[in-house]
Formats: C-alpha cells, sequence, structure tokens
C-alpha cells in the first residue's frame, strides 16, 4: 500500500496527476511542505482536491499540523472537505490525541457527520513518542501509526538508515499488532527518491516486519512500494498450497503436516490464511 504526500494549495496540475500514480490512498499535506503563510489556502483548496483525487478510487487523508494554533482549522477543513482520515504528525502522547479527538467530535457535529467516524493515523517523531506506544495505541480514533524517519531522527541525533531506523520501525510494528492497528512505514529515509533500488530493499524488509504500507513523496516511489508490500503471485500459491496441506492433516487426525521440505503447524496456516484473506483466495489461484 503506497501513500504519497501531496503537497495541498499546490499548482492544481499537480492534483490532477496524482491519481495516475496509482497509490491506494493520498496524503494532502498542510504541514511540512506548506510554508505558513500559504497554510490557508492550503485549507482552502482541500474540498478541490479531495473531490477530484477522489474520482480515482482512491482514499484521501489530509496531514494536519500539529500546533493547537491551527488545529482546529486544519481539522474543520480536513473534515469538511470530505477526506477519509486524518494524518496527525508528532505525536508524543496519548493526550495529543485526545485533544484532537475532541476537536474533530465538534467539527463532526458541526457537520452532521457520525461521531468517530473519521480515523487517525498517528506519526511517532520523536523519543517521547516512542516511549509512550502503548498509551498511544490506546488513544481514541487511532486506526494505524507511522514512524516519521526524518524528524526522529534529528530527536535521536542520528542518521536516517536502515541499521538505525530498524529497531524503531519494529516496535512501532510490534505496538500496533498489539492493539489491532494498521503499522506504515519502512526502516530508512523517506527523503531520497532518486535511489529505488535501495528503496525496494528497505520495503522488503519492512514486509518482513509485518508493516502493511508506507507513505511516499515522489510518484516514482509508488510502484515500488506497491510492488513490495504486495505478495509475488507464487506467495500467493505458495500460502493456498500451505492451507490445503494443514487442512487436508486436520480431516485425517494430525495438527501438524509436512509440505517440500517444511513443517505446517496451526501458527503458519493462519499466517498463510492471512494472506490469502487480504490478497487473495484459493479459488483465484
Amino acid at each position: 500500500m503506497a501513500l504519497p504526500i501531496v503537497r495541498a494549495g499546490a499548482h492544481a496540475a499537480f492534483v490532477e496527476a496524482a491519481p495516475r500514480a496509482g497509490a491506494d490512498a493520498y496524503i494532502l499535506d498542510l504541514e511540512d511542505s506548506v510554508p505558513d503563510d500559504q497554510k490557508a489556502l492550503a485549507r482552502s483548496s482541500l474540498p478541490t482536491a479531495v473531490a477530484r483525487i477522489s474520482e480515482s478510487g482512491a482514499a484521501v487523508l489530509a496531514r494536519i499540523n500539529s500546533g493547537a494554533a491551527t488545529l482546529e482549522a486544519d481539522v474543520e477543513a480536513a473534515i469538511n472537505s470530505g477526506v477519509h482520515a486524518i494524518v496527525a504528525p508528532k505525536i508524543g502522547s496519548c493526550a495529543d490525541l485526545q485533544r484532537l479527538a475532541a476537536v474533530a467530535a465538534t467539527m463532526e457535529t458541526r457537520a452532521e457527520l457520525p461521531i468517530g467516524g473519521i480515523g487517525v493515523i498517528g506519526q511517532i517523531e520523536d523519543l517521547d513518542g516512542l516511549a509512550a506506544l502503548d498509551e498511544i495505541c490506546r488513544s481514541p480514533r487511532l486506526i494505524g501509526l507511522s514512524l516519521g524517519s526524518e524528524d526522529f531522527s534529528r530527536a535521536a541525533r542520528m542518521r536516517p538508515t536502515v541499521q538505525t531506523l530498524y529497531h524503531p520501525n519494529q516496535l512501532v510494528a510490534f505496538a500496533c499488532r498489539r492493539y489491532g492497528l494498521t503499522p506504515f512505514g519502512f526502516p530508512g529515509s523517506i527523503a531520497d527518491y532518486s535511489d529505488l533500488d535501495s528503496m525496494s530493499v528497505m520495503v522488503a524488509l519492512a514486509a518482513d516486519l509485518g508493516f502493511a504500507g508506507a507513505f511516499c513523496i515522489h510518484p516514482k516511489q509508488v510502484a515500488v512500494l506497491n510492488r513490495g508490500f504486495s505478495p509475488r503471485p507464487e506467495a500467493l500459491a505458495d500460502a493456498a498450497r500451505i492451507v490445503a496441506a494443514y487442512e487436508q492433516g486436520l480431516v485425517q487426525g494430525r495438527g501438524a503436516v509436512q509440505l517440500e521440505g517444511r513443517m505446517i503447524d496451526a501458527p503458519v496456516a493462519a499466517r498463510a490464511r492471512a494472506i490469502l484473506q487480504c490478497f487473495g483466495t484459493s479459488e483465484t489461484i
């Protein structure tokens, strides 16, 4: 799953071109990519941009600013524009998300929308947020988390490399899975969009770690993410064989079977079923 970040308020041609990248969802950015003197323009442009991108069938999210001075205006603009979810940066505690949830409820009430209908993907961007993962994961509206590689590396005074970002990303993925949330990201810098080969390696590692998708900043990265987070046809076929072999073993009264030199038991079969449920079924293999 690829979620490109598109600057809100940018030239209309950028918004027109965005859906052609083939992403599952697009993030319209009100935060870092928008200068302070253009944030009001970016907010006012959201309805048109959301409508245009939604025509492609993709979901649209809005990344808001974390500061109290702009939170209410950003959330109001996002909800009134019809976004599917909000991306909340610089989450350091559950209190940050509680404030956001309260504002969102007020705006949903004004817009006569169901309370709680707009989900939130939080971005962990400092050491406080990493230390408070369990508290944060119990927050209202939260549907997923991502580690902000550049901001987190700056806060930790380290370089954003695969080696330095591996452990914090793994902690985010583990926390998400403990609480039934979706982990987004990969261990590496999001800023370098020119080295797609290196990105492919990082995305493959992220998929092995259990991440479901990632943010990106350039259309060229979308294909890399889509390919890396989707199982190959042979992987789907293998998952179908695993499930079939395990189920046949159960019929024969065995809780573990051998398949092509591998032991297949309940956890292995469950993982294979999850792959098929997300990306295909045995009938289509």
